[in-house]
């Protein structure tokens, strides 16, 4: 299992976030996740899919598992496709080989 470091990734147009987008590229939609260069947040591991998550705000911030082929857990806990799972602060993502942490 590799560790990304993902330490003050800010989420530009998020609620809770302060960061004005510099490049002005993110609109406030979903926050893609995956080994393609389109995505805002790319891992650049061959056991994440090309577009493996993302992270949505809807009253709270949830992650969505969009592959179908590569598991996605949360909390140790493997995620449907494409249903959202709530996070909390400290919660631990698993994208393929990849561990991340939400703050």
């Amino acid at each position: 299992m590799r560790a990304l470091q993902t330490d003050n990734v800010p989420v530009p147009g998020h609620p809770g976030t302060n960061n004005p987008n510099p490049n002005g590229n993110h609109n406030g939609g979903p926050l893609r996740i995956g080994r393609a260069l389109t995505n805002e947040l790319v891992v650049a591991e061959p056991t994440v899919s090309r577009l493996h998550a993302q992270l949505e705000y809807r009253d709270g911030w949830q992650l969505v598992p969009l592959s179908e082929s590569r598991k996605t857990l949360v909390r140790g806990r493997v995620a449907d496709p494409r249903e959202a799972v709530p996070l909390a602060s400290g919660a631990s993502i698993e994208l393929g080989g990849v561990r991340l942490s939400f703050y």
